[in-house]
């Protein structure tokens, strides 16, 4: 984070060539689905898929309701653009830098989503390079996770907690559990165009 505000600020990116990293990412076929794939192991070992899947259903719920209301992209041509699609998987998922709970860790999630959607804009608005918007929010939640887990504790939440579902179901078998639901969510979005090489803002007539 300090880095990438220190190269913001002193107008040196092309510096990092992240621009060209970024969306190059896409260049190869079905790299959403690649990395799906790559994501599985940590969320299995280290039950992440709570993360992910929640920072990736708010980004894209948000990208279809900027869309109904707008008819273009708010990432101009993806729900979800590749580069922030890596960042959900293996960028702000450390466990060690992440809420306890099962509902903090969602609630993590969809505040990442979030907030990749507010910084890309101030950095549109700024005239900066938008790429940085999956970097700058991690350090930011990074430090708000035992306020995020005591939110998740308290008693207006508890209704939302998923940890009361199959409370007999442990360890890296509801990892797994979890791991079959995102696979679900996952297929569902690619079937609809919401991730994969079909969406048609990758298209010129869009």
């Amino acid at each position: 984070m300090v880095f990438s505000i220190a190269l913001l600020l002193t107008g040196t990116t092309d510096l990092t060539w992240g621009k060209e990293i970024a969306i190059t990412q896409f260049y190869p076929p079905h790299m959403y689905l690649f990395i799906f794939l790559i994501g599985l192991p940590a969320q299995y070992l280290f039950g992440v898929t709570t993360m992910t899947m929640s920072a990736v259903l708010t980004t894209y719920l948000f990208g279809l309701a900027y869309y109904s209301a707008t008819g273009i992209y708010f990432f101009f041509d993806s729900y979800i653009p590749i580069s922030v699609f890596f960042g959900m998987h293996l960028l702000f998922t450390d466990p060690s830098t992440a809420p306890r709970t099962e509902l903090g860790r969602m609630i993590f999630g969809a505040l990442y989503g979030l907030g990749n959607v507010v910084i890309y804009q101030l950095l549109q608005s700024a005239g900066a390079p938008e790429f940085y918007d999956k970097l700058l929010p991690v350090p930011i939640l990074n430090v708000m996770i035992q306020l995020i887990d005591r939110v998740a504790q308290s008693k207006v939440l508890r209704w939302f907690d998923p940890s009361a579902i199959g409370r007999s179901l442990l360890g890296r078998p509801r990892n797994l559990a979890y791991i079959a639901v995102w696979t679900i969510v996952f297929m569902t979005m690619n079937s609809a165009q919401g991730v994969g090489d079909d969406h048609s803002g990758q298209f010129v007539p869009f």
